[in-house]
């Protein structure tokens, strides 16, 4: 196992206000000086002690956990339950989808074909629209592979 990565004392926080099941949820989100998300904090708008306010509470701390030791985030948001529908189960599975589709939008926004080494500004308008779409969509893990591809279809 990885040595925990602990985070500054003064750190970049957000608080994050969303739905789940019925109850409201008030999430801060820690993040390392890179960007990268550090620590969950999850409060249910709810009675003190309450099992839902203990549950999410609970979730967002070994969640924390295991990011703070090298866990990628879509590992954690993958092993989380789902319902019928492929929502998440729990408030922490929705605020993880939440973030994912945050960063996957702020990703799909900074990458910029032109910019790419192989590609560059010769790059094709149907490769670079196909890029962004699929930049846009795919999990952060298959971005690179799909990358590959690409370029090895472009080189002569």
């Amino acid at each position: 196992m990885r040595e925990r990565e602990r985070l500054p004392d003064r750190r970049k926080r957000e608080a994050i206000r969303f739905e789940h099941g019925g109850f409201e949820f008030v999430a801060g989100v820690g993040r390392y000086p890179d960007g990268r998300l550090g620590e969950i904090f999850i409060a249910a708008n709810a009675k003190s002690g309450t099992a839902i306010e203990a549950w999410a509470r609970d979730s967002a701390i070994l969640a924390s956990i295991a990011i703070q030791h090298g866990t990628p985030l879509d590992t954690v948001r993958h092993a989380l339950s789902r319902d019928e529908g492929n929502n998440a189960a729990s408030p922490l599975g929705e605020l993880l989808d939440m973030l994912a589709e945050t960063e996957a939008t702020a990703d799909a926004e900074e990458y910029d074909p032109a910019r790419d080494p192989v590609f560059g500004s010769a790059a094709p308008q149907p490769v670079i629209d196909r890029l962004k779409s699929t930049w846009a969509t795919a999990p952060a893990a298959d971005r690179d592979a799909f990358l590959e591809m690409l370029r090895s279809e472009a080189k002569p």
